[in-house]
């Protein structure tokens, strides 16, 4: 069993893991995850100093509980680091099935655990999904694990901007294009006072998108001289384009949705949101930074086998000031 499971180590290769993530890491389930945070890096460290974080977001970033920073004293200096809380996947090739892979041919093996490689990467592409997508309300408040207690890896961005409820005339059956059309003006100048919404783009819950797309549709909004087109999940109005946000994700309470149904979110496309990857934790991997890695674990006795175990410490950062959020618009 022992030297089946130093056999089974080739096929977790270098090339092997890029390929798959390669293959699988750019299938967004994540609007958000897609759309926003198209720009990565990776950090080769464990930890990311709130300093480095400040400059793409020009915040500081708050770690609350179940996440601790850690202090450095560097000199006379102390920096402050984020340790982002790894993703941790684990799959089981039960005694059985090593059996039945000898009988394979080693192309076929290879196959074989590519299929386990990526159903690991699905659950971790979710994951990051899920993480993005509550980043961009300023806060991450997702359940973690920490030594066999239920935790919250909390992290705060700041504040997000904001249409304020008493600046918001809710839409109705009876609302114009141009009702809509102040919504989404008055959320960009909300943005261009903070310096940002150049390139914007903009969320719509399915409460928000379908009363939206009730006003376009009426018989009497035909005539209005603000110009408006529907496609297939998209509406324009007036240069503004509002994409429906359909994606939803898992987080301590239960299922979530990425944009509320009856919010808007607008975002700045041009701002520099980041998802870090930080060094991972394993010495397969070499301890270095890659969006994911996975590699056989620990022979089991009961059941026999052994461990696959898939890795990832992904940290989403947005720029807080280039989001505003009009909570109820309906």
């Amino acid at each position: 069993m022992g030297v089946y499971q130093i056999n089974l180590k080739k096929f977790f290769t270098l090339k092997t893991i890029a390929q798959r993530i390669e293959n699988n890491m750019n299938i967004y389930p994540s609007k958000v995850r897609e759309l926003v945070f198209k720009k990565s890096k990776q950090h080769q460290f464990p930890v990311i100093g709130i300093d480095e974080i400040s400059k793409v977001i020009k915040n500081v970033p708050v770690v609350r509980r179940g996440t601790p920073a850690v202090t450095m004293k560097h000199g006379s200096r102390k920096i402050e680091y984020i340790e982002p809380q790894g993703v941790d996947v684990v799959d089981f090739v039960s005694a059985a099935d090593l059996n039945n892979l000898r009988l394979l041919e080693e192309n076929n093996v290879q196959g074989v655990i590519n299929g386990r490689i990526d159903n690991m990467l699905e659950v971790v592409q979710k994951t990051i999904g899920a993480l993005c997508a509550q980043s961009l309300t300023g806060a991450i408040e997702y359940p973690m694990i920490a030594e066999g207690v239920n935790e919250v890896y909390s992290v705060s961005f700041g504040d997000t901007c904001e249409l304020l409820a008493g600046d918001i005339v809710k839409l109705t059956d009876s609302s114009t294009v141009k009702d809509v059309y102040k919504i989404l003006d008055d959320m960009a100048s909300i943005l261009e006072d903070n310096n940002w919404g150049g390139d914007v783009l903009i969320f719509a819950g399915k409460d928000a998108y379908q009363m939206i797309l009730g006003i376009l549709e009426n018989k009497s909004s035909k005539q209005n001289i603000i110009a408006t087109k529907i496609d297939k999940s998209q509406i324009e109005v007036g240069g503004f384009v509002i994409t429906r946000n359909k994606s939803s994700y898992h987080d301590r309470t239960g299922l979530k949705r990425e944009i509320p149904d009856k919010a808007l979110c607008m975002v700045d496309k041009a701002a520099p949101h980041t998802l870090f990857f930080t060094a991972l934790d394993d010495l397969d991997a070499g301890l270095i930074a890659s969006p994911f890695w996975a590699s056989p674990g620990e022979t089991k006795k009961n059941p026999s086998g052994i461990e696959i175990i898939g890795k990832s410490k992904p940290l989403p950062a947005p720029v807080v000031k280039a989001i505003c959020w009009a909570n109820e618009v309906v």
